[in-house]
């Protein structure tokens, strides 16, 4: 889920940070970028987590208006980069007769609607939980804080609806900030509610040689 990107950007360079760009121009450039970037969802990218290193930096021209500069830099950067039909889980923020919504690693809300849960969900308004049965005579129920699993079924980048902007004078098309949708899916085997894990010891006994081996066992 998180992913490397190399990108180039056009950065401004505010004349307050005039001297220390001067002093130490990687060090500054990737402090104004994680400043800019770290914390928002790029388009096509994903979800931004920490700027690793400037490579390389290219003057660029000065701002005769207020005595900036620009200079075009490239940076690897860390991002939460979901792909369709990969595997997360969240913790259950609020539910609805016809969804609930997930929070994810800093991701805006994930929504999994209705039509993407067991068939046999019921909801029960007076809990506002969604239970249903997987094997006779278990059930199981999701409520409102409970960690679940579940696939990306969608995955759209709007652009249009930025979640941050930023200076529109140093944006570059590519890493343009938007706003990133996700639709989840629990009715796959195995996804929904993640109840709890259980350390088992398992020992064996080969003649006068034991082996014991941890594992871990998790119950959904």
């Amino acid at each position: 889920m998180f992913r490397s990107f190399e990108l180039d950007k056009m950065l401004y360079v505010h004349p307050t940070f005039l001297g220390c760009w001067y002093r130490d121009a990687y060090s500054t450039a990737r402090h104004l970028l994680q400043a800019q970037l770290v914390g928002h969802v790029l388009k096509d990218i994903g979800l931004v987590v920490i700027i690793v290193r400037v490579k390389n930096i290219t003057p660029g021209n000065f701002d005769p208006s207020d005595g900036g500069v620009f200079a075009r830099v490239r940076f690897i950067c860390y991002a939460f980069s979901p792909a369709l039909n990969s595997i997360l889980k969240g913790k259950v923020d609020s539910i609805h007769p016809d969804r609930l919504t997930v929070s994810c690693l800093g991701l805006p809300v994930v929504t999994i609607p209705r039509t993407l849960f067991p068939a046999e969900t019921v909801y029960h308004p007076e809990k506002k939980s969604f239970v249903w049965a997987k094997k006779a005579p278990l059930y199981f129920e999701i409520k409102q804080d409970d960690e679940v699993k579940f696939t990306v079924a969608e995955l759209t980048y709007d652009s249009g609806r930025p979640i941050a902007l930023l200076d529109i004078r140093t944006d570059q098309p590519k890493t343009e900030a938007a706003a990133m949708t996700v639709v989840g899916d629990i009715h796959s085997t195995s996804m929904g509610k993640i109840f709890f894990t259980e350390t088992a010891i398992l020992t064996c006994n080969f003649g006068q040689d034991r082996f014991c081996y941890v594992a871990l066992f998790k119950f959904i």
